[in-house]
């Protein structure tokens, strides 16, 4: 692919694209059952600087497993995001302009969760990334990413990198049945 790239003030010279499509991806597909993590809590983890790089931290997504999040019968909306360590620094505003909002509204009918996608502990002594349990068991390969898991646990939308606000509420209302 192409592309060109027009700003108000300017135009960029097109560049090449590459990428691959595949038929199906290692992380989970819509359709798929979310994979039942059980990642790190504020019950298993009290220390919240432990398992959120966030700041401030967002300790309501840090209180239910995906496991129990996706047995609940409610929606849930999953975050893999590295908001003080992402490499495409994208996870920050991920979270702030995607989950924060969502949860603000929809809070009290799906469940929120904040994965961390790598140990925060190795980062922070400046090892190399590290992948906690979840990111191994979603076979996630970068970051950010949002999944919507539907009532019946199953994975009903999925986005990598940036997204829209809209995007990812429009995929919750259709999990919630709005």
């Amino acid at each position: 692919m192409r592309i060109t790239v027009t700003t108000p003030d300017r135009t960029y010279d097109e560049f090449p694209f590459r990428f691959t499509v595949r038929e199906r991806t290692d992380e989970p597909m819509v359709g798929d059952l979310a994979p039942p993590s059980l990642q790190a809590t504020l019950a298993t983890e009290p220390k919240i600087e432990e398992i959120d790089s966030s700041s401030p931290a967002r300790p309501l997504m840090h209180d239910l497993t995906i496991a129990d999040a996706v047995m609940s019968g409610k929606p849930a909306v999953i975050a893999f995001a590295t908001p003080a360590f992402c490499s495409s620094r994208l996870c920050a505003p991920v979270m702030d302009t995607v989950m924060d909002p969502l949860a603000a509204r929809f809070g009290d009918a799906a469940s929120f969760i904040h994965v961390e996608p790598y140990v925060l502990r190795d980062l922070r002594a400046g090892f190399v990334e590290n992948p906690v349990p979840a990111t191994r068991e979603w076979k996630l390969q970068a970051e950010p990413w949002i999944f919507v898991v539907g009532r019946d646990g199953r994975i009903a939308a999925k986005f990598e990198g940036i997204v829209a606000l809209d995007e990812v509420e429009a995929a919750l209302r259709r999990a919630l049945g709005d």
